[in-house]
């Protein structure tokens, strides 16, 4: 199931420093955010230690924060777009799911650095 991406939900990268600053009461002593995505409403967070992704919900007063610890990830697949698709895909299987993890990300976005931080954190 997605949790990002369908059309032109695809994700565009953001600063991470804007990142460490606006949400360091949710990151351990440290924790340093490597990459961040946000889609319309919602932002996919990589940090050193796990994957954080606030989840904006109806009006945005109701949020769901979901930590992804690395050592919770089985398996991981990179997907760059083609010459007729727009967006990258990076896929995680879970331990406690039976169902990959799906994010899209733009084009443009450094999908590469997003694999190689997701390894570097894994392996």
């Amino acid at each position: 199931m997605p949790l990002f991406g369908y059309g032109l939900n695809e994700a565009f990268e953001i600063p991470t420093a804007q990142i460490q600053t606006e949400y360091k009461n949710f990151f351990i002593k440290d924790e340093v955010v490597g990459k961040a995505f946000r889609l319309i409403r919602d932002l996919l967070i990589f940090t050193n230690k796990r994957l954080l992704v606030v989840d904006k919900q109806g009006l945005g007063t109701k949020i769901d924060y979901l930590s992804i610890p690395y050592k919770s990830i089985e398996m991981y697949s990179m997907q760059t777009a083609g010459l007729m698709e727009k967006d990258n895909q990076i896929v995680l299987w879970l331990k406690s799911h039976n169902e990959p993890r799906k994010f899209l990300f733009h084009r443009g976005s450094d999908i590469n650095s997003v694999y190689n931080l997701i390894s570097n954190c894994i392996l």
